[in-house]
């Protein structure tokens, strides 16, 4: 519990009236990487899955083409979220409170895209149903950069979360425009 006058607050700190940073735990620290290296890996995970379709379909050459285009632009996300992380540092005290929570969600969206990839080597989808797996990842890759606490934590970040989730949302629209060219290939 706070002493009043302490400047002990774990929202805030100061000294002589005015605001101090907090230094963070280890362990927030930890948390922090473990999230960031959780985003790239998604991207990666993704990556994987539209490239089992690009070989899935490719006896459709355009259709193989959009696929390994698509699995592109996620390891182009990877790469950049992974060069973000190696050139940032902050300082920003951290909401200890959600950050385990946002890990956890993002081992859970990484452990159902590790069962939808495995699960495509067994059965096979239609052009429609890729399609539709497609546009149900690139929904919940949005819900995580959307939701992550790092445009508060590292605000040079702010732009690339906000950017990948904008490409998230352009990815679900190709993907529509895909569904109305390609759903009716045969598998």
């Amino acid at each position: 519990m706070d002493t009043p006058g302490t400047g002990n607050s774990i929202a805030s700190s100061h000294r002589n009236g005015l605001p101090m940073p907090i230094p963070q735990s280890a362990e927030v620290e930890i948390l922090l990487r473990e999230f960031i290296t959780l985003a790239a890996d998604i991207e990666l995970a993704v990556a994987a899955i539209y490239d089992h379709f690009a070989q899935q379909f490719a006896h459709h050459v355009e259709f193989s083409t959009f696929w390994r285009l698509s699995a592109e632009a996620e390891r182009y996300h990877a790469a950049t979220i992974r060069i973000h992380e190696a050139t940032t540092q902050t300082d920003q005290d951290v909401d200890e409170a959600t950050l385990p929570i946002e890990v956890a969600e993002a081992k859970r969206l990484l452990g159902e895209l590790a069962s939808m990839h495995a699960d495509l080597a067994g059965n096979p989808r239609t052009p429609a149903q890729a399609i539709e797996l497609a546009l149900q990842i690139e929904s919940e890759g949005a819900e995580v950069h959307g939701r992550s606490q790092f445009s508060f934590l590292y605000p040079e970040l702010e732009e690339l979360f906000s950017r990948l989730a904008e490409e998230d949302r352009a990815h679900r629209k190709s993907f529509a425009l895909a569904k109305n060219k390609f759903a009716d290939l045969p598998a």
